[in-house]
């Protein structure tokens, strides 16, 4: 059984690229699995992943001395296991760290999976944005780098990453209990949103957005899932009370780790991210049977069948003319565009064809 070692950055936060991981894991059973994390590992995650294909080692790098130093500890731990060295590094740190592996020798066949746009580059902070130049020179001596975005592929490519370019995008896990009869619209209007509180997700906008639908329907509720997204967070306070909003109109739940439940519970799903990658909870909002409302940012163009229901990204007027446009249907319309959108996500972007595509891609490596 081929053996297959995902270097991730870390493996404890709750992220789109390692609940990726998890899902990819979880549908190629017929491959060994290594996660080796250059910082730490959940409990969760070992337990989600609680198989004997399956092995964990976490590397608890704290600076940037120890990050280098990693790459001789994975390099002699493949040594030990006397295997051929198949790897996808998940991330740009554990890019850097994977392509100097690959700068070691031939026998480390290598994959970047980078799961980040270059819309704002700016604005990251220095570590990431070194690492994105060395990742940059380093991706010429890898045999791939696979993007999780068509935009993100575009973007590498015009800043100067070389070699084989390759386009795979998330996936979901399908459930067969998720049926539109199980859907039901609130009549009181909810509109909700699952994102951490990072300056890419752009909180100013939703909730400047939100204060706008308010003056047209005061009676809508708005609900948010997210790391930082609560009102002990005195920064996201701030913007709640900068746009004069009602704490009683805003239900904040933290981060939310079983997503389904969420999405149950609100009507519209609204992205307003002034920045993406791809973004996944489009994915599952839709397959959840929810209309959504994003920003045109990242993948979220080729994700959503309408592109009516995309706005320019910091506009938070077009935003809240959108939001309404969406509560004002009756909800056979709701129903019509929830269904829509559900087939769309079961017809593009499930794990099992995301899958496929990984084991493609990995089958044309040249062991020579």
């Amino acid at each position: 059984m081929t053996t297959l070692n995902h270097i991730i950055t870390n493996f404890s936060g709750v992220g789109g690229a390692e609940m990726m991981l998890i899902k990819l894991i979880k549908s190629m059973p017929s491959y060994n699995h290594r996660v080796i994390s250059l910082m730490g590992i959940s409990d969760e995650f070992k337990l989600k992943l609680s198989r004997e294909n399956v092995h964990f080692y976490s590397l608890n790098c704290k600076n940037a001395l120890s990050l280098f130093l990693s790459v001789f500890k994975i390099k002699r731990l493949l040594k030990e296991k006397q295997e051929t060295s198949l790897i996808i590094a998940w991330m740009y740190h554990a890019c850097f760290v994977a392509g100097i592996l690959a700068l070691l020798g031939r026998s480390f066949k290598v994959f970047f999976n980078i799961r980040h746009s270059l819309d704002n580059i700016s604005s990251e902070k220095f570590s990431t944005k070194l690492a994105i130049k060395f990742t940059c020179f380093l991706s010429k001596f890898v045999n791939g780098s696979i993007f999780c975005s068509q935009n993100a592929l575009i973007q590498h490519q015009e800043y100067g990453y070389k070699g084989k370019l390759i386009y795979i995008p998330n996936g979901i896990e399908v459930d067969l209990q998720t049926k539109l009869e199980n859907r039901e619209f609130h009549s009181q209007n909810v509109i909700g949103t699952l994102g951490r509180f990072h300056s890419a997700k752009d909180y100013p906008n939703l909730l400047k957005a939100f204060r706008f639908v308010l003056d047209k329907r005061p009676n809508t509720q708005l609900k948010i899932g997210g790391n930082g997204a609560t009102f002990s967070n005195r920064k996201f306070r701030k913007i709640v009370d900068e746009n004069n909003i009602p704490y009683n109109r805003i239900t904040l739940y933290g981060q939310v780790k079983e997503t389904q439940q969420f999405y149950s519970n609100i009507d519209v799903f609204v992205l307003a991210s002034k920045t993406e990658g791809f973004p996944n909870v489009l994915l599952e909002a839709m397959y959840n049977f929810l209309p959504v409302v994003s920003t045109d940012v990242g993948d979220a163009r080729q994700i959503i069948p309408s592109k009516g229901m995309l706005v320019e990204a910091q506009n938070p007027q077009y935003l809240a003319d959108l939001i309404l446009s969406v509560l004002d249907l009756n909800e056979d319309k709701l129903k019509n565009m929830a269904k829509i959108n559900h087939q769309y996500i079961m017809d593009n972007y499930t794990i099992e064809s995301v899958s496929k595509s990984y084991q493609s891609v990995l089958s044309e490596v040249n062991w020579s």
